[in-house]
């Protein structure tokens, strides 16, 4: 996916400026950083992530499923692929609707976090509250991954959760499709050396 545009000198500068401070935040600690260009990109998408319209508040995304009772049909906007969809069951909560068989809701469930909140506390704590990959000190954003994903039978389970930071979680695990390696040490966690797939255009 590609942004193009033109802005004023002025304009420009402050852009610029703001990019770099949030890239500068997302990659402390991280071993191995990005290139510049690349580093201002994934700012502008974490800019975008955390903007919610409330000042010092985060977006978090809602996972909603709409059970057909009749059928078997898929119905929706925008596809979704199997990477956006692990990180959105990592971080966000989901809700279940049913449907009746003209399609108007018949029920809806509750709303719940996929991750409960207290096996969050205690895989940050486990964690120390910073990224758990080896060689990264950042705190930037901790979030909770699942090691084997929920699309693959990943269990809610502490020793199946790590905590990363967002750089690692959204770019690295999410963005280029890595797999942490489940046999490597709690804090000290290593990705499998498998070759990294193509980013999606």
């Amino acid at each position: 996916w590609r942004l193009h545009g033109r802005l004023a000198g002025t304009d420009g500068a402050a852009v610029e400026k703001a990019l770099d401070r949030r890239a500068d935040q997302i990659t402390q600690g991280v071993d191995r950083r990005p290139p510049l260009a690349q580093r201002r990109a994934d700012a502008l998408v974490d800019l975008c992530h955390t903007s919610s319209g409330t000042s010092g508040s985060t977006s978090e995304p809602l996972v909603t499923v709409f059970v057909d009772t009749h059928g078997a049909t898929i119905n929706g906007y925008l596809p979704v692929g199997t990477d956006t969809l692990d990180e959105a069951l990592c971080t966000g909560s989901l809700e279940v609707i049913d449907l009746t068989d003209p399609g108007t809701p018949l029920a809806r469930g509750h709303t719940s976090r996929v991750i409960p909140r207290k096996l969050r506390r205690a895989v940050f704590w486990r964690d120390g509250g910073r990224c758990a990959i080896d060689g990264c000190s950042s705190r930037y954003r901790i979030q909770p991954h699942h090691i084997i994903p929920r699309a693959h039978h990943g269990e809610h389970q502490l020793d199946n959760l790590v905590t990363l930071c967002w750089y690692h979680h959204h770019i690295v695990v999410h963005g280029h499709g890595r797999r942490i390696d489940p046999a490597s040490p709690p804090q000290r966690r290593r990705f499998l050396t498998t070759p990294e797939r193509a980013p999606p255009h």
